[in-house]
């Protein structure tokens, strides 16, 4: 027959029971009321980075992103934060063209690029980058740059499609 030391059943029962009452808070000591915290993304409370997006217009023509022209040559970038870790981007065109993309980081697997309402999606390492196209012929490069406190792209937009490339959707 086995036989147990007391010592050893109170120190092996008294460690579990002593942090289920502190989990539980164990008894109310004090008639204070705690104030509520503020609440918390999803994105936040996931730990899940911002995207921040460069727009650089190679295009040779002005393209609209909403608010603004972008002139060609130049570059801008729009920010996610964690409350909103996604980014999406409307270009528009003077040809009539106008472009949806989302670049979003969600909690599993890569980062990606995609266009809007496209099941086709680009994910990329940090360091990389494809090109690709969108019809009628305009050209795009998607690059991922090195990350800090937000993941980081370069969208490269040009007037016409590099050789062999394959449509963004």
């Amino acid at each position: 027959m086995l036989k147990m030391n007391p010592r050893i059943i109170t120190l092996t029962l008294g460690l579990p029971l002593a942090g289920l009452l502190a989990a539980c808070g164990g008894p109310n000591l004090t008639d204070s009321t705690g104030s509520p915290s503020a609440a918390v993304s999803r994105n936040a409370a996931a730990g899940i980075l911002g995207v921040n997006v460069v727009l650089v217009n190679n295009s040779g023509t002005s393209i609209n992103f909403g608010l603004s022209d972008l002139p060609s040559g130049a570059t801008t970038s729009v920010a996610g934060n964690r409350d909103s870790a996604d980014v999406y981007v409307t270009a528009n065109f003077s040809d009539g063209t106008s472009l949806d993309l989302v670049v979003e980081n969600q909690a599993l697997g890569t980062p990606m690029v995609k266009q809007a309402g496209c099941h086709q999606s680009i994910r990329l390492k940090e360091g990389t980058s494809v090109d690709r196209y969108f019809p009628p012929d305009h050209g795009i490069t998607v690059e991922r740059l090195a990350d800090d406190d937000r993941k980081q792209f370069r969208l490269t937009f040009t007037s016409t499609r590099a050789q062999g490339v394959v449509e963004l959707c």
